[in-house]
């Protein structure tokens, strides 16, 4: 891959001015409407923002009466933006904007070509207009968070294996326990990610080996801690409560291995959720109203104290579970959702790209990225394997997702979508930019 040059300063000037408006576009709000009132989750936030930061009651808290303990990566921007709702609300927008800013730098190191740096600049710029992306910047919760961070560990990951120099893996490391406490799902796919990259270098120099060892040894430390405060804050209780009520009852198999690891009530848990469809409201909240009633106490208690062991022994001896074997094909469905339903519809300038995602769809973004996987291993460079590393971390991700909280599925998930249709157009950017770099070649050997 060649080095990042300043190339042609119109290329630059013109990206400059599009990103410009880019920025204006989604921080220029006529009309700020506070629909994040209608969720509880911003109240946590707020409370556990208040907090000295250096306790930890800020980054462990436990629960109490009307607050729910959260990762602490949303809390820590509320407490930069002065546990001020309205001004939250912009820093979130601005932070979007200067983190794909920086990965669109990123990408154009990848590239000598300022017509293709400049094309595929502007296409990038129009993606992240996509309202399934940015309707959620109008809200104040985790989901938006979460995916501004997503994209920044793209950028960071492509800009360490670039570069993988010590201020690369520093980059690395910061933003991924960021981005790791953002949500806690995130945790089990970056363990992945620097266990995997472990193995890539193998073969590399000592220097990369022992840069790739260092990552996974402090993010193992880290991995290690935030389970400490899912436990401690308790939110692994309703996810895996909303799991059983849902999947596990609906199985005499599973509710039997249940009862066996000592989970009181099974009986009653099968009768009451018997035949639930979690895709209506009435299904809903046949599982939520169960939180506050009495019948119910012995299940969530026995949840909170031995339920995320159990859950998780279950899960790895039933493969089949895991891969989702029981869910009907509606059902599995769920993970490519588009849009959600907790922000309003696109209006003006967002319409676009609204109509015009999702565009690649699955046969395009399987070829582009086996397109790449064989340019990698004809040139051995590591940036051509990134779009298969990435697919095999979004796919796990949404099992993991999807087996954490069956309830949640479509909110939780928003994010495969978007990343197929990331991982499409990053493949297609490498590609084309392969076969300029090969034409290049060819012309300055004639």
């Amino acid at each position: 891959m060649p080095k990042f040059k300043l190339g042609n300063r119109v290329t630059f000037f013109l990206i400059g001015i599009a990103w410009i408006y880019f920025t204006l576009l989604i921080t220029i709000v006529p009309k700020i409407e506070p629909i994040w009132k209608n969720f509880w989750d911003t109240n946590d936030y707020y409370h556990q923002s208040q907090s000295n930061l250096f306790t930890e009651n800020f980054f462990a808290p436990t629960p109490k009466r009307w607050f729910t303990p959260r990762p602490f990566t949303m809390p820590l921007l509320y407490k930069i933006a002065g546990s001020d709702c309205y001004r939250m609300f912009f820093f979130q927008k601005q932070l979007y904007c200067v983190c794909i800013l920086l990965l669109i730098i990123v990408l154009c190191k990848l590239t000598f070509n300022n017509l293709s740096r400049l094309l595929f600049s502007l296409f990038f710029l129009f993606f992240f207009t996509w309202w399934s992306i940015l309707g959620w910047s109008n809200n104040l919760l985790s989901e938006f968070t979460s995916t501004i961070f997503l994209f920044l560990w793209i950028a960071t990951v492509i800009y360490y294996y670039l570069k993988q120099s010590p201020l690369s893996i520093f980059f690395l490391f910061i933003v991924s326990v960021l981005f790791s406490f953002s949500r806690d799902n995130w945790a089990y796919i970056l363990l992945s990610f620097f266990i995997i990259n472990v193995i890539i270098n193998f073969k590399a120099e000592i220097k990369k080996k022992i840069g790739a060892l260092v990552l996974l040894i402090l993010f193992i430390g880290v991995f290690f801690v935030q389970n400490y405060t899912i436990l401690r804050g308790e939110r692994h209780v309703l996810p895996i409560y909303n799991s059983i009520a849902v999947r596990i009852s609906q199985n005499d198999a599973y509710l039997n291995w249940f009862k066996k690891e000592g989970m009181p009530d099974a009986e009653l848990m099968k009768k009451h959720f018997a035949g639930i469809n979690i895709n209506t409201l009435e299904g809903q909240l046949r599982v939520m109203e169960s939180y506050s009633t009495a019948p119910f106490k012995g299940v969530l208690y026995w949840v909170k104290c031995y339920g995320k062991n159990a859950y998780q022994k279950f899960i790895l001896t039933h493969p089949g579970y895991f891969f989702l074997t029981d869910q009907k094909s509606e059902e599995i469905d769920r993970i490519l959702t588009c849009e959600p339903g907790y922000y309003q519809k696109p209006r003006d300038f967002f319409a676009n790209a609204d109509v015009f995602f999702p565009f690649f769809g699955n046969i395009f973004f399987f070829i582009s990225v086996l397109s790449c996987f064989y340019i990698w291993i004809k040139e051995k460079n590591t940036i051509y394997l990134l779009p298969l590393f990435f697919s095999f971390l979004f796919f796990l991700n949404a099992l993991i997702v999807y087996n954490a909280d069956t309830m949640e599925v479509e909110r939780h998930l928003y994010t495969t979508v978007i990343c197929r249709e990331f991982i499409s157009m990053f493949s297609l950017f490498l590609i084309v930019n392969y076969f300029l770099e090969r034409r290049k070649l060819l012309l300055n050997k004639v």
